[in-house]
């Protein structure tokens, strides 16, 4: 997994206290293409898997914006959710 990856994870984790957090499909060093992240707390569960080509998340991956995108679409979706069962996927 490349340091990205790691740092989002870490991340993650602390802005989502109580929540399992782990990649499906761990990114590689090359970028995040086909990697998946998942949250889960309770009954609800978000996925997010990285579809863009290796060059553009490398670039993307360099920029802190990136890594407060991540998380804040992750905190977003259990914030908001107000139904106590719910699966959702994003790609990116």
């Amino acid at each position: 997994m490349n340091d990205i990856g790691t740092q989002l994870l870490l991340e993650l984790r602390a802005s989502l206290p109580g929540s399992s957090v782990y990649w499906e499909i761990e990114p590689t060093p090359c970028g995040f293409r086909g990697s998946v992240l998942t949250a889960q707390h309770k009954d609800m569960k978000f996925t997010m898997q990285f579809e863009k080509s290796a060059e553009d998340a490398s670039v993307e991956a360099l920029d802190a914006s990136f890594i407060e995108q991540v998380i804040n679409d992750f905190t977003d979706y259990f914030d908001r959710s107000i139904y106590p069962k719910k699966k959702f996927t994003r790609l990116i």
